[in-house]
């Protein structure tokens, strides 16, 4: 699939492959980096990871995940590891742009990351 066209319905998202998995998050990764860039959000690795953190701290322990045992631990992690990936791919499209003196425009991809 193309980054501008989502992956397959998630209608039977039970029944999805491992690498379609992995294919949907990409797709949902790349697609928030993308609009937050276009509004001009700025993120830094260093701050990625403290999203993440904080969002493992509190699907975990404020919404309650320890009390659901294995499945909540697994819902907090995933959820903080998406996170992470979102604002790790915002933080490098702002630095392509800086590079490149592009503020504000999405920059090609660059290596495999893209």
């Amino acid at each position: 699939f193309g980054m501008g066209q989502p992956p397959q319905a998630l209608a039977g998202a039970a029944e999805l492959e491992p690498a379609q998995v992995v294919q949907v998050a990409a797709f949902g990764v790349q697609q928030f980096a993308q609009q937050a860039f276009a509004e001009g959000r700025r993120c830094s690795i260093g701050s990625a990871s403290l999203r993440a953190g904080f969002t493992f701290f509190q699907d975990y322990l404020l919404r309650g995940g320890l009390l659901d045992g294995p499945e909540g631990l697994t819902l907090a992690v995933t959820d903080a590891v998406n996170k992470f990936f979102k604002y790790a791919k915002l933080s490098e499209l702002n630095r392509r742009a800086a590079e490149q003196g592009q503020r504000g425009r999405i920059p090609p991809p660059s290596g495999a990351i893209g």
